[in-house]
């Protein structure tokens, strides 16, 4: 049980600012378990952001800044600088020990500044548009709380998207985060990504205004996982032969972005 304990503050203080006061040993057998749950716990910190965020802005635009600058203050800071790196280092023509080099090196080049830049414009628009969806949805409160949660479940995508590559890639280099998580089984990454889907899945089923009103179809935006974690498995393993660290903060920055926009074309009615 203290490994399951040490598995989870260490999984818990890898990814996020917060930390945890207590001794622990550093354990990474059930990160691959962990890291689609701790999406949940990221769930009311970011509603919450949000219903005191409307109390002082009327535009959705300002409430999904303050809830992004919450969410990156707090938790993704360190998967964006996954993105950037990976802007950096797999869009550049060169060669495998190369992009290593570019992927270990502080500085943020020109394509790391270009591809940020517009990741959170888009994350932004897609963001407060959800968000605006949500105050104008029929249904009165149960309505737009499950709604909410169908879109704050973005975390819960990428996090779970990032916890498929150590099952199936191999590390690209001997040390590193990608090395800790070596041996990472499966199972436990599907397992991880149920258990933290349950929730929001049982808001949309069970509060009036989830499915009898928007249908079934919204149940998609877990699609992202499987694409975002495919797109980057096969875009790391095409360019340097397995995944880093930077891989798994690609993953969940592509798959938040994904989830917002599957919740977007959605709820906008494309279908």
């Amino acid at each position: 049980m203290k490994k399951v304990i040490d598995s989870f503050a260490t999984t818990f203080m890898l990814v996020s600012r917060i930390m945890i006061k207590r001794s622990i040993r550093p354990e990474y057998r059930y990160t691959v378990l962990f890291l689609p749950i701790i999406g949940v716990l990221i769930i009311p910190i970011l509603g919450l952001t949000g219903a005191l965020s409307r109390m002082i802005f009327v535009e959705p635009f300002l409430i999904a800044v303050s809830v992004l600058c919450v969410q990156y203050g707090l938790f993704n800071i360190f998967h964006f600088d996954g993105l950037l790196d990976s802007a950096d280092a797999l869009i550049v023509f060169a060669g495998r020990e190369k992009r290593l080099d570019i992927l270990k090196d502080v500085k943020i080049g020109s394509f790391a500044f270009f591809v940020g830049a517009m990741y959170l414009a888009v994350k932004l628009y897609l963001l407060s548009r959800g968000a605006a969806m949500v105050f104008l949805a029929e249904g009165g409160l149960p309505a737009r709380i499950a709604l909410s949660m169908m879109l704050l479940s973005f975390g819960i995508s990428g996090r779970a998207a990032a916890a498929m590559l150590p099952c199936v890639l191999r590390p690209a280099r001997p040390g590193g985060l990608g090395a800790l998580l070596t041996g990472s089984k499966i199972q436990y990454a599907i397992f991880g990504t149920i258990i933290s889907i349950i929730p929001s899945l049982l808001c949309w089923i069970a509060l009036p205004g989830g499915a009898d009103e928007h249908g079934w179809f919204l149940l998609l935006v877990f699609l992202s996982i499987p694409g975002a974690s495919l797109l980057t498995g096969l875009w790391y393993a095409r360019k340097i032969g397995g995944y880093t660290g930077d891989a798994l903060g690609l993953a969940v920055e592509l798959g938040e972005l994904v989830h917002l926009l599957i919740f977007f074309i959605i709820i906008k009615g494309a279908f």
